[in-house]
């Protein structure tokens, strides 16, 4: 093995490593330099490394395809689900009789009993953003799935 040669210059960056390691125990400052100067870098020959590094999971691209479709299907159902509920929100309806009324358009089986006002408006608009926010997060998630299966390029 000869001193410059490949094989050396991994062998003293498994050394730097564990000196950098055995630093960061007495110095905390390191781990946030280490974090900037090499995770959030933007030099590409660094990204590269940090690429070779990582082990790649084996993915399938079938499973990830109909991972993506289900989540597709999932964030549609959430959407239309959360829009539904929160027209009662935008749309000002002022007194809790007329949301009742409302849902009782969309749903047979609406309860007689009615807390205050106030609450139940309160109340719909949380459930229907919580709603929202979760179609966006299974689309996100599905986006993840179609780069996985590499259907989708990553521009990111």
């Amino acid at each position: 093995m000869k001193p410059g040669g490949s094989h050396g210059i991994v062998d003293q960056l498994v050394l730097d490593i564990k000196a950098l390691m055995l630093l960061k125990q007495s110095d905390q400052s390191i781990q946030l330099r280490l974090q900037s100067a090499v995770l959030e870098t933007r030099d590409e020959d660094i990204q590269r490394f940090l690429k070779l590094i990582q082990r790649k999971r084996e993915s399938n691209k079938r499973a990830s395809f109909f991972v993506a479709l289900g989540e597709l299907i999932l964030a549609s159902l959430l959407a239309i689900a959360g829009l539904v509920t929160l027209a009662p929100a935008v749309v000002g309806f002022g007194s809790p009789q007329q949301i009742i009324t409302y849902f009782s358009d969309i749903l047979s089986f609406v309860s007689q009993r009615e807390p205050s006002g106030v609450l139940i408006v309160f109340i719909e608009f949380v459930f229907a953003l919580g709603l929202l926010l979760s179609s966006f997060y299974s689309l996100r998630l599905a986006a993840t799935s179609l780069k996985e299966a590499d259907l989708i390029s990553d521009s990111t």
